[in-house]
C-alpha cells in the first residue's frame, strides 16, 4: 500500500499502531518515499530503545495523547504553546524530552 502512495506522502496514524506495518513504513521513510511521519500510538506503548524511528528528523512522535480528554488538551496545549513561545524568543523550553537537539 505504501508503493502506491504518492512520493513524499506525509503519513499519520492518531489511532492504533497495527494499521500499518511498522517495518514498511521505516523502509517507507528511509527511501524517501514517505517525506515524513506523525505516530501517535505504539506496540506495547511504547518503541524499543533504539528503534529506527527515534533517529529519523522526518518523523514526529507523540506519547498517545491524541485521545486524550479535553481538560487534558486544554493544558497541554498551553503548556506545548509556551514552550513555542520560548524557542520562539531564543530560550530553552521547559518542557524537553530530548535536550540534545537544541544543542546540536
Amino acid at each position: 500500500r505504501i508503493a502506491s502512495m504518492n512520493d513524499g506522502v506525509v503519513y499519520l496514524n492518531a489511532a492504533r499502531s497495527a494499521l500499518h506495518d511498522m517495518d514498511a513504513l521505516v523502509a517507507g521513510l528511509q527511501s524517501g518515499k514517505i517525506g515524513g511521519a506523525g505516530h501517535d500510538h505504539f506496540e506495547g506503548e511504547q518503541l524499543p530503545e533504539g528503534h529506527a524511528l527515534l533517529t529519523m528528523d522526518n518523523v514526529v512522535l507523540t506519547p498517545h495523547i491524541g485521545g486524550a480528554t479535553y481538560n487534558t488538551e486544554e493544558n497541554h496545549s498551553r503548556i506545548i504553546a509556551a514552550d513555542v513561545v520560548r524557542l520562539l524568543n531564543g530560550e530553552r523550553p521547559v518542557n524537553i524530552a530530548n535536550p540534545e537537539v537544541l544543542d546540536s
